[in-house]
């Protein structure tokens, strides 16, 4: 009797202890692989004070997405924008390749599918970058790896726990083989059917624990995003709306036409007639409402101002946050040197402005990049309308091309046919 109770309190506290402990060491190894750098075969790594060899890295469906590529853009942005003090750039991009990869698949599998572009999560992305930096510096970035780890008393009940059933086990065995021989059949069949049972029982034990673990994990990561939501949205309250912002480029508009006419030394009543094209410049951020155009933080800005003499092109760009013009450039051509006017559009629905001269020179603008990245409710073609119509193009078009078709002859007719040459050509319709 005593090797009966003695097999049950083992086996009860041992395979207690044992699914606590490999639960533990279950979720470190997944944790490890979650976060592991990937370089080639020979090098090594460091997670937290452990060494192992990487696989080679292997592009996979995620990583290959357009999604997936802008998000990896912006994720290594942040990541580079927020580094610990007293680390590199270097240092800090490789410790977090393993951690900067689960969050761009993350973030490619809860948003990959919807029409959310990166824009509308780079808070998202700016906060994690953020809290990993800070974790850095606490010291806690590889926390869980001392959070998992095994107590030694737990492994101590575990073994003891096991070695206690063996052992009464092996007791109670020794007692009833003697007297019934053919009780050997029973107790192997019972061994088997122990090791299936406590097998199938560990593995859901381990799995209910994940399960727990995991949602414990996802809500307070989640309760972390909600207070980072409230944050950037308490910063965003006071944000300008879209006529605002139409207003103020307005203004810039009219600001950058006052400079090219003090720089020609022209007046409004010597010009004939004048046409803006606006385009997103490089490294720019873009937002826009919904049925509204995209409206970027930095714009190359085109003036053109027609005179007698010809066209007077001055272009710049523009900081839109700051109200500044930088990169200024001028460009002269009398209307003979016009050769053609077009807006080319590619395979992805960009629209590209050109305007080619019979010397050979081409000015090459790219109005619109294509990608819409419709929000609920609108139809495909209307972004890239009404952003075109923001951007000043049609009325640009329409001056230009008569330029090109007629040159000098358009306007000797227009001034003839209306009588008010100015109002003519700055309202074409």
């Amino acid at each position: 009797m005593a090797a009966y109770v003695l097999a049950i309190a083992g086996a009860a506290v041992g395979m207690r202890d044992t699914a606590r402990w490999r639960h533990r060491v279950v979720r470190r190894r997944a944790k490890d692989r979650e976060y592991r750098v990937r370089t080639t075969k020979t090098e090594r790594v460091v997670v937290g004070r452990r060494r192992a060899k990487k696989p080679p890295k292997r592009k996979t469906k995620v990583e290959r997405g357009n999604f997936a590529k802008k998000v990896e853009h912006r994720i290594n942005h942040y990541f580079a924008k927020y580094i610990p003090p007293g680390m590199d750039h270097d240092q800090w991009e490789a410790e977090t390749e393993g951690i900067r990869r689960s969050l761009r698949d993350e973030l490619t599998e809860v948003y990959g599918e919807t029409r959310v572009g990166v824009e509308k999560i780079a808070w998202l992305i700016r906060h994690r970058a953020g809290k990993a930096a800070t974790r850095r510096r606490q010291g806690m970035l590889w926390s869980y790896r001392r959070e998992l780890a095994t107590p030694l008393g737990t492994k101590a009940r575990a073994t003891l726990g096991l070695l206690t059933l063996a052992g009464a086990g092996g007791w109670a065995a020794a007692g009833i083989v003697p007297v019934e021989p053919r009780a050997i059949g029973t107790i192997l069949l019972l061994l088997i059917a122990g090791w299936f049972c406590a097998r199938t029982w560990l593995r859901i034990v381990l799995e209910r624990r994940r399960y727990a673990a995991d949602r414990a994990e996802n809500l307070s990561a989640y309760q972390s995003d909600l207070e980072a939501l409230a944050r950037w949205r308490a910063r965003l309250e006071d944000k300008p709306d879209d006529e605002e912002m139409a207003a103020w480029l307005d203004c810039d508009r009219k600001v950058l036409l006052e400079e090219a006419l003090r720089h020609y030394r022209l007046t409004m009543s010597g010009v004939i007639a004048h046409a803006f094209i606006e385009a997103p410049a490089r490294g720019s951020e873009r937002a826009r409402l919904r049925g509204g155009p995209w409206r970027y933080t930095k714009y190359q800005l085109l003036v053109f101002l027609v005179t007698e003499e010809g066209v007077r092109q001055f272009t710049v760009t523009l900081d839109f946050l700051k109200g500044a013009f930088h990169n200024r450039q001028r460009l002269n051509y009398r209307f003979e040197a016009v050769a053609s006017v077009s807006v080319k559009q590619s395979d992805d629905g960009g629209r590209d402005f050109q305007l080619s001269l019979v010397n050979g020179n081409e000015i090459s603008v790219e109005v619109n990049s294509g990608v819409e990245e419709l929000q609920h409710g609108e139809r495909p073609g209307a972004v890239s309308e009404v952003s075109l119509d923001a951007a000043g193009l049609p009325h640009t078009l329409h001056v230009l091309e008569a330029i090109a078709a007629e040159g000098k002859k358009w306007v000797d007719q227009r001034e003839l046919r209306t009588g008010n040459l100015s109002a003519a050509l700055d309202n074409p319709e």
